[in-house]
C-alpha cells in the first residue's frame, strides 16, 4: 500500500487541530495515525503489525513528522507547549552560549 500524501497531510491537520496531545509528541501522533491505519487494515496482532510495518504499508514516521512541522510553520495555533517552552528560554540558551564561547 502507498500512502497519498495529500491525504496524509489532511490526516495530519485534522489531528493537530481536534487532538492537542498531537502537537508535542510525534510519537502519539503516529500511535494515532498508526492505530487508525491497523482497524483500516483488519491488524489484530502485534506479528500482522509488523508484517504490515516491514512491508511499508504504514505511514513512515518521516513524512508524518515533516508534514506536522510544516503545518505548524504555516499554522502557530497548531505549535503545542513544548514549542511555546522552549521558545521562551530560547534567550537565556543563546546568552549561556555567548558566554561560554566567548
Amino acid at each position: 500500500m502507498e500512502v497519498d500524501i495529500k491525504k496524509l497531510k489532511d490526516k495530519v491537520r485534522d489531528l493537530l487541530m481536534t487532538d492537542i496531545n498531537t502537537r508535542s509528541s510525534d510519537m502519539y501522533l503516529m500511535k494515532v495515525i498508526w492505530k487508525e491505519e491497523c482497524g483500516n487494515m483488519d491488524v489484530n496482532t502485534l506479528d500482522e503489525f509488523f508484517s504490515k510495518f516491514v512491508n511499508g504499508d504504514f505511514s513512515h514516521f518521516e513524512s508524518v513528522r515533516r508534514c506536522r512541522a510544516k503545518w505548524q510553520e504555516e499554522y502557530p495555533e497548531l505549535r503545542g507547549d513544548n514549542y511555546k517552552e522552549r521558545k521562551a528560554k530560547e534567550s537565556i540558551i543563546v546568552g549561556d552560549l555567548t558566554t561560554l564561547f566567548r
